[in-house]
């Protein structure tokens, strides 16, 4: 038996505007906006670790913030592109079909 808690969460129209907008800035503010959306501030450095795993949004609301950061902006080449939705993949939620 494990002792792990998973959360999960549908997001709104809103937060998903706002983490999309944030993915084409940075994998990185993707991930901070997500995870406030669960009312965890990861920015907070006297705040708890926290495990991805234990944070689940729907899959088709994680692919299309993967498909956001892959599509960034900011990034102009093929290889920057692709790093930039791994590191939403290593860092960001887990997803689960609805």
């Amino acid at each position: 038996m494990s002792d792990r808690t998973v959360t999960r969460k549908v997001l709104t129209g809103t937060e998903m505007d706002r983490i999309i907008a944030a993915a084409h800035t940075s994998w990185v503010s993707a991930v901070v906006e997500t995870y406030l959306c669960f009312g965890v501030d990861i920015t907070d450095p006297d705040g708890e670790r926290i495990r991805p795993a234990d944070y689940e949004i729907p899959s088709d609301q994680w692919s299309q913030i993967a498909e956001a950061c892959s599509n960034s902006p900011t990034h102009r080449s093929p290889l920057a592109r692709v790093n930039h939705m791994l590191d939403w993949m290593n860092f960001g939620p887990s997803g689960f079909d609805r």
